[in-house]
């Protein structure tokens, strides 16, 4: 419960000492839509988390693929239809292509570094 608190009190001070700076570089009309709109930004991504909080414990509960867990394009799909899934199913690809891609350089940086030493 501490822990809690301490990162509420830490969030409530970088608003504070960020907010008046906001408030001068894009004045008082500016600074106004700006923090307005992050809040319905705020606003919709809590909804869309809690959406996906509520499908995936429905996938679940329901256990639609044998699994005790649903994947990722399982979810894109209850949420989104098909255009949901191909999105999740894209995502995944290039995370895991950049993953390997990541590795693989950092393997050949290590190597190189290792054989001209």
């Amino acid at each position: 419960m501490i822990e809690i608190n301490i990162n509420i009190d830490d969030c409530f001070f970088l608003f504070n000492l960020f907010f008046n700076r906001a408030l001068k570089q894009g004045g008082l009309v500016g600074g106004s839509i700006g923090i307005l709109l992050l809040g319905i930004m705020s606003f919709y991504t809590l909804y869309i988390l809690t959406r996906t909080g509520h499908i995936t414990h429905q996938l679940t509960y329901h256990n639609i693929n044998g699994k005790n867990s649903p994947t990722y394009p399982e979810i894109g799909y209850r949420a989104f239809g098909k255009i949901g899934e191909y999105i999740v199913w894209f995502g995944v690809l290039c995370m895991t292509i950049g993953v390997c891609g990541s590795y693989i350089v950092f393997i050949g940086t290590s190597l190189s570094q290792l054989l001209t030493s």
